[in-house]
């Protein structure tokens, strides 16, 4: 594990956000005064890794005095691969990521946010847990020296975790556990050989082939039997099949009698009444000419009338029209007088007119005078108001008082009348009521004015309406006089609608004629068509009974019966190539086909009486070619056949059966073998893995690496302590424990718990450098490798020389991809190292 990024919050001195880049350092030194914090940065990298650390009990303890929350995030390399773990407060909230190949952040996966999985996934990573971690990689204060003097046990499992011996202890796991399957295999596969296998040898081989041969040979004589039984089956189904034929020849024959005997019997009935209608189709004809007669009398009679008059429709037109030429004189009568009356309202408007507006003159000139009148007495009024005013003024002033108004001396007193008011009121209210009476006046005969212009107006809008109508009813008269007078010859009559209609009624009249005789032709024709129709159906009926005694001639059956029993007489049918046209002649000729047919079937039956008796000789020599012992059971022919191939195919089955009985035996013993065999490996592996597991378990090989690794390291260190004391010190591992051998004392060896501080902290040392440098090479896995290492204080009891030498040993450290971190608070040290991280304190922590 090599740390790349370490991010600080809240963290014990670290209020606010920090971030450590180990990313491009080698040997490097965390330097900064007591208190400063430097030991809290590894105590931030441990917590991020395993959720505690040894300086505090709860978590809650590393919060930065004063914040509600801490946080810390580092990220780290494991087998060339980035990952991120991030904890923060409180301690359930963590969450481990890693770097895919696009170079996101991604998380981890399942459990990825639970602090159980989390710590398990990064021990897996790391290959450490918190105690190796803190005894070889993260080195704190006060814990620097536990692995070279502390408790041998806690150093041996130490050891098992960074050089993988846990490895063996797996494997007495896995060797237990194979040496179960083993077992396990062995029983199951045991007790399936005496449950599945049981009767499986090579006796029950023997007795499954004899049941097969047996088998075999009474099929073979099975088969015999079926081929003899099947070639006289097959003589009987020819025998049967000629039987068949004829019996088919027989039936055909029996429905050709009934059919030729059929025929004879319609063609007589066609016959006779073919000779029972010729009279009447005499009659018929007749019929016909007369009302031929009648017709054409009819069309010529009225083809003269409508020659004359013009067609029906042509006259109903007629009549149409001197209907609307009566309506169109009534309508010119009645828009003449309307025009007469509208010329006498005319004039008596135009009449109304002048003497209104003489009245209207009058009354205008009446409203002048008493306008002019009202207006002398409204000014006589404001005089008699302006002297009752200067009256009122000057009431009781005598000649020489001063003017109410002007304040100059009155020269003169003005006199005035007190009732001179009132009479001027009085005049002025008369005055207004004439003037009113006249406007009255003036409007009354302006309304009688405006009255008499309308109905003049009106008068001359009739006089032009009901001329026009009167124009326009004298020229429809006019056009349709024209148009009716031709169909007269001459002047209309009197009643040119009565003419008309008289001249429509003879026209239908000659038309019901013409419609009644042409019916008569029609219903004669009809009959003559129904008669001539049932002449023809009747030859229609003996033609088809031609067709059909042709067509159902007996020559092809004849042919069959040739086939089928040649020795049959057949008769001579050639006369159905020449067939009589008339019912009567073939009437006759169907009777004596009929009488040959029925004789022909007589000969057949005879013929099939034989035949059965044959075929009842080869059923009888079918049975007796199978043996009883068969035990077949078959009645008829067929049954019997089906019943020797049902036994063959019994038979088959059961050799079948056997062979494959035979077969899934041999296969079995050959599995029964397998399985012993199986089983006796099986036995055998369970035997070795225990002596395994036993070996194993008892950590004889652990102990024995333990002790190599341990006299390795120890050698190892003895020659950083060489350098680091000046050849004084080696250190040496004895009886589970390790001693420093001194030089200057004659060899004498020391427990490492006798040496001083100085001592301890030279000899710890020298055994660090060394377990960093030999993990790998030690380790029995490849994922043990210490890529990183902190050594926390110790420095500051150094000497000036001894701290050049343990500088020296530090800086050989450097390379091969590990990273180095000295923290400590001597500046001398700080100074020579090639990097420095310096932590400062200010009043944020």
């Amino acid at each position: 594990m090599r740390p790349l990024t370490l991010r600080i919050k809240g963290f014990t001195s670290f209020r606010d956000e920090q971030t450590v880049d180990f990313t491009d350092l080698d040997l490097f030194a965390l330097w900064g005064p007591t208190g400063s914090g430097k030991s809290s940065v590894l105590d931030a990298m441990t917590y991020a890794l395993y959720g505690k650390v040894d300086r505090v009990e709860h978590a809650s303890a590393l919060v930065s005095q004063g914040q509600p929350r801490m946080s810390v995030s580092l990220d780290f390399s494991a087998d060339s691969r980035s990952y991120r773990v991030t904890r923060s407060t409180p301690p359930t909230k963590v969450r481990l990521e890693k770097l895919d190949e696009t170079g996101q952040w991604q998380s981890f996966g399942a459990g990825a946010d639970k602090v159980t999985e989390v710590n398990r996934s990064l021990i897996d990573l790391i290959g450490l847990d918190y105690l190796a971690f803190t005894r070889s990689v993260l080195l704190p204060q006060g814990k620097f020296a536990e692995f070279l003097a502390g408790d041998a046990t806690d150093r041996r499992k130490i050891l098992t975790e960074l050089l993988g011996l846990e490895l063996f202890e797996k494997m007495a796991k896995r060797a237990n556990e194979i040496r179960k399957e083993q077992a396990s295999q062995a029983e199951i596969k045991g007790d399936v050989v005496g449950r599945s296998f049981t009767g499986v040898d090579p006796e029950s081989i023997a007795a499954a082939k004899g049941g097969h041969d047996a088998a075999t040979k009474q099929a073979g004589r099975v088969a015999d039997v079926l081929v003899e039984v099947e070639r006289l089956g097959e003589e009987l189904a020819q025998q049967k099949a000629s039987t068949e034929a004829v019996l088919a020849c027989r039936a055909e024959v029996a429905a050709l009698s009934e059919t030729f005997e059929d025929h004879a019997a319609r063609l007589g009935e066609i016959a006779r009444e073919g000779a029972s209608f010729r009279n009447q189709l005499d009659r018929a004809n007749e019929a016909v000419a007369t009302a031929t007669e009648t017709l054409e009398a009819a069309i010529k009679e009225l083809t003269g009338a409508e020659k004359r008059w013009g067609s029906l429709d042509a006259i109903v037109s007629l009549v149409e029209r001197a209907k609307n030429l009566a309506e169109v004189t009534a309508t010119a009568t009645r828009a003449e007088r309307s025009v007469t009356e509208a010329r006498a309202h005319e004039k008596q408007a135009a009449l109304t007119i002048d003497s209104t507006d003489d009245v209207l003159n009058k009354a205008r000139a009446g409203e002048a005078a008493t306008t002019e009148e009202l207006d002398r007495c409204t000014a006589a009024v404001d005089e008699a108001h302006r002297h009752d005013r200067v009256g009122s003024l000057v009431h009781g002033a005598s000649t020489g008082d001063p003017c109410p108004v002007c304040e100059r001396p009155l020269e003169k007193i003005p006199s005035f009348d007190p009732s001179e008011l009132e009479a001027t009121a009085a005049a002025l209210k008369s005055a207004r009521a004439r003037h009113q009476e006249a406007q009255g006046r003036v409007g009354e005969a302006t309304i009688a004015l405006a009255v008499a212009k309308k109905e003049h107006a009106t008068a001359l809008e009739q006089i032009e309406a009901c001329g026009a109508a009167l124009t326009e009813a004298r020229t429809k008269q006019t056009a349709l006089t024209n148009e009716l007078a031709p169909a007269f010859g001459k002047a209309l009559p009197e009643d040119p609608v009565a003419e008309l209609e008289q001249r429509a009624r003879a026209l239908r009249k000659l038309a019901a004629a013409e419609t009644t005789a042409r019916n008569a032709q029609e219903a004669a024709r009809e009959e003559l068509a129904e008669f001539d129709e049932r002449r023809g159906v009747l030859q229609e009926k003996t033609a088809e009974i031609r067709t059909r005694m042709d067509s159902d001639g007996p020559g092809a059956a004849l042919g069959r019966i040739g086939a089928a029993a040649p020795e049959i007489e057949r008769p001579d049918l050639s006369a159905l190539d020449s067939l009589p046209v008339a019912a009567d002649a073939l009437a006759d000729e169907a009777e004596r086909i009929t009488k040959l047919l029925k004789t022909l079937g007589e000969d057949l039956d005879h013929f099939l009486s034989r035949s059965r008796s044959e075929t009842e000789g080869l059923i009888q020599s079918m049975r007796a070619a199978v043996p009883d012992e068969f035990e077949v059971d078959g009645q008829g022919p067929v049954a019997l056949v089906g019943a020797l191939r049902e036994l063959e195919k019994k038979l088959a089955a059961r050799i079948a059966v056997a062979t494959k009985e035979v077969t899934e035996l041999e296969a079995r013993l050959e599995q029964r073998r397998s399985l012993e065999d199986e089983i006796a490996h099986h036995r055998e592996q369970q035997a070795a893995y225990s002596d395994l597991q036993k070996e194993l378990k008892a950590d004889r090989i652990v102990q024995h690496l333990q002790a190599e690794a341990l006299v390795v390291l120890a050698d190892a260190a003895s020659h950083h302590l060489r350098e680091l004391s000046d050849s004084r010190y080696r250190l040496v591992y004895d009886e589970d424990r390790f001693y420093v051998v001194d030089a200057w004392n004659g060899d004498e060896k020391r427990n490492v718990k006798t040496l001083s501080g100085g001592e301890t902290f030279l000899t710890s040392l020298a055994l660090a450098l060394a377990l960093s440098e030999q993990i790998q090479l030690l380790s029995v896995t490849e994922k043990s490798r210490l890529e990183s290492l902190f050594l926390d204080e110790g420095f500051g009891q150094l000497d000036t020389d001894l701290l050049d030498v343990v500088v020296n040993a530090i800086e050989q450290m450097r390379g091969a991809d590990r990273l180095v971190g000295v923290v400590t608070h001597v500046a001398d040290l700080a100074e020579r190292m090639p990097t420095r991280l310096v932590v400062s304190k200010s009043p944020r922590g």
